[in-house]
């Protein structure tokens, strides 16, 4: 290599004047950045700072070392991973934690959790992500000591980064070696591939390279803008962690969703009620992936496992199948409502009341309020219902508050198939305050306690589960064979007065947040 690559990549920041990183308490430790940044420009001058695109400077840093690279010790992982039951589905997470991009890795450490959140178990068993430090810039070898450290716990089924090119390169001969997938969001190196044939993959397009062409920024900044990468950021992370998430974080939440899926998709329970996943099958299943929903528009993995550049793709993210209205959105593999807008989205759900003088419905910060007055009637009912259906297997879910819940007071709070009597519940009945499901001819109930849950109705085939939430863990109330046909979804509050006649005390219920994940929604 003769350089030129990284001359033109680095000859526009050498006018740069280094600024101390505004950092909170959390980060005083740290040290001044970039001060002996590359070996290219003299100390305490001009040094080129950390532009929005982290992993750019690996490129050419990558290309020009190659032959330097040492890969510390490569430890062999078995061919399959087997989760006993009871234990955890364990991925590690490999993110700059210290160094010039620790903001950057905290933002895409929180998008990994907030994907976990959404998808916490696989075939009934939780997921544990294993944290491992690989900074950016000079890193001491760290990288490879947390490829080393992955590899050496045969439990970890999947790598979530590495962050920058160049300590990409360094790691991914230590995850080929022990057949571990692995899945960036954020290095860009065209080289990556040949440092993991089987194991890379990349949910970031790749640049060009040589001379170096920038294809990532043009392409991040479309996509960062389109309306689902914008409601992600307001409604799911800032909503979470209180700020705006900085670059990174939606690529490394749908890299954690992409991976999430293909293992419960690969993964199958033994004899003995273990869950067993083949390594080989796991990366061939996200080295195929196609046309996978995600926040940064669909995902198409390239057969050398970076993302295919799909300009029609993004055409379509922009501009059409979406709804994006008062704070709800409708892509074509989900609903999304957190309920923030001041009046329901009507392009979304159709609403009612049977007793409309008794029985009032509203949205506003934050919720969906429904409030009973006392001199409601036995068989009241009040709810919100999808106007687009769910196509095949889906999974609902919706979270609430129990603001004024009397015991024994016969109100009903469900999330239901429209049309349909198959729900999962929470109740204040006669016998005790309880979650149920009702799946006919199946149905159950469990002593509830609390003023807050989350409710959950799932089908996969013709097979249907009602779940609640505890614990931070979905567990299953009954299951049952239903109708598979598209299904509208309908949250709801109601008196069902031959199992509890209505006790008369006013009762106030919130609908927090609402979502439906679908194999397809489909809008008449």
């Amino acid at each position: 290599m003769d350089g030129s690559c990284c001359r033109k990549l680095l000859g526009g920041l050498h006018h740069v004047t280094l600024r101390p990183p505004q950092l909170g308490s959390s980060y005083a430790a740290l040290q001044p950045i970039l001060t002996v940044s590359l070996g290219i420009l003299p100390l305490g001058g001009k040094v080129p700072v950390l532009t929005k695109r982290i992993a750019a400077l690996g490129v050419c840093l990558v290309l020009g070392l190659l032959g330097a690279l040492t890969f510390g010790s490569q430890a062999a992982a078995s061919d399959q991973v087997v989760v006993p039951r009871g234990s955890a589905v364990q991925i590690a997470v490999v993110l700059p934690f210290t160094g010039f991009a620790a903001v950057s890795g905290e933002g895409a450490w929180n998008g990994v959790r907030l994907a976990v959140e959404k998808q916490s178990r696989i075939k009934g068993f939780a997921v544990q992500l294993n944290r491992f430090n690989g900074p950016c810039g000079p890193d001491d070898g760290l990288n490879v000591l947390a490829a080393n450290q992955v590899v050496a716990n045969p439990q970890n089924v999947a790598v979530i980064g590495h962050f920058c090119s160049n300590h990409f390169s360094e790691a991914l001969p230590v995850y080929q070696a022990a057949g571990i997938v692995t899945l960036s969001g954020s290095a860009t190196s065209p080289i990556l591939p040949s440092m993991g044939p089987d194991v890379f993959n990349d949910v970031a397009i790749k640049d060009a390279c040589c001379p170096f062409q920038d294809l990532f920024d043009p392409w991040y900044d479309t996509v960062s803008r389109l309306p689902r990468d914008l409601f992600w950021r307001q409604q799911d992370y800032r909503s979470e962690f209180g700020t705006p998430p900085p670059a990174f974080a939606d690529l490394y939440y749908d890299a954690t969703s992409l991976l999430l899926t293909k293992i419960a998709s690969t993964a199958s329970l033994d004899g003995d009620g273990s869950l067993v996943i083949d390594r080989a099958v796991l990366a061939q299943a996200v080295r195929t992936t196609a046309a996978f929903d995600g926040v940064t528009c669909d995902i198409t993995l390239a057969s050398n496992g970076f993302r295919v550049d799909d300009p029609v793709s993004l055409s379509k993210c922009a501009s059409t199948g979406w709804q994006h209205g008062l704070g709800a959105l409708v892509t074509p593999h989900r609903i999304d409502d957190r309920f923030s807008a001041p009046s329901i989205d009507r392009s979304v759900w159709q609403f009612g009341t049977n007793q409309p003088d008794q029985i009032t419905l509203s949205e506003g910060a934050g919720h969906v309020t429904v409030n009973v007055f006392g001199a409601a009637t036995n068989d009241f009912n009040v709810g919100l219902g999808t106007l687009c259906s769910a196509h095949g297997d889906f999974d609902a879910q919706v979270s609430f508050n129990l603001v004024a819940w009397p015991a024994s007071d016969g109100v009903w709070v469900s999330l239901m198939a429209s049309g349909t009597p198959f729900n999962t519940y929470r109740a204040s009945a006669s016998w005790f305050d309880s979650y149920g499901a009702y799946l006919p001819p199946i149905g159950d109930v469990v002593p509830a306690t609390g003023s807050s849950g989350t409710l959950r109705l799932a089908r996969k085939g013709s097979q249907w589960t009602g779940s609640y939430l505890a614990d931070h863990r979905w567990v299953a109330i009954a299951s049952g064979v239903g109708p598979t046909v598209d299904l509208g979804l309908t949250i709801a509050v109601f008196n069902i007065s031959n199992a509890t006649a209505f006790g008369g005390q006013p009762a106030t219920v919130e609908f927090n947040d609402f979502h439906l994940f679908a194999n397809g929604i489909v809008c008449s």
